[in-house]
Formats: C-alpha cells, structure tokens, sequence
C-alpha cells in the first residue's frame, strides 16, 4: 500500500509511535542481519507509550487491541507483537523509507 502523506497525518500519533516500537522487526529482514527479531514484547511497547503518553497498561492494551482487530499487528500467546504485511507498509511509511510514501508535487502559488 502507498501512503501519502495526508493519510499518514489522519492516523493518531499514538497509534503511528506504537506501529514505529515495532521498526526493529522489519530492520531485522535486511539483507545480511545476523541476528533476526520476531516480535516486540509487550512490556516495550507499554514503556514507550506510557514514557510519552502517561498511559497505564490497561490503555496500552486497548491501543493493541485495536490494531490488532484492524489486521495492522499481530500478537501471540507470549505477548509479543509483530506488524502484518499492512503494519509493514505504514511502518516504513512512517520511517521515512522512500517506498512507503508516495511523494506528490505540491500546488504552484498563483502569483
């Protein structure tokens, strides 16, 4: 999926911080990493959010939820979260990585 950047704005930042705690997933799939991260685990996610949010568990735990239902995240039995194929995209998006967003020209000014 290609995001510009006006899509990018509409998805709160709280949901944006959470996908970019998940960054090192998709870091760790480069070409030549040793080592290979599967998941982020619960307690990283809520202290990034919380640090910056002043969230308490239960709410760090809607915002999983609430992604996860929206097939951006996944999590399993261990609690450890990783993007879908979708929370890929926003996620590289959301980093910057020149595939993720689609660049556009902005409007001339009349003069």
């Amino acid at each position: 999926m290609t995001w510009t950047p006006e899509q990018l704005e509409q998805i709160p930042e709280v949901y944006r911080d959470f996908m970019v705690v998940l960054k090192p997933v998709l870091d760790s799939k480069a070409p030549g990493r040793v080592l290979r991260i599967n998941g982020i685990p619960f307690g990283m996610v809520y202290e990034a959010l919380s640090n910056r949010y002043d969230y308490d568990i239960e709410q760090v735990r809607q915002l999983a939820h609430n992604l996860c239902r929206e097939g951006w995240i996944e999590e399993d039995n261990l609690g450890f979260f990783t993007p879908t194929a979708k929370g890929e995209d926003l996620i590289r998006a959301l980093s910057g990585s020149e595939d993720g967003v689609r660049k556009t020209v902005p409007p001339l000014p009349a003069f």
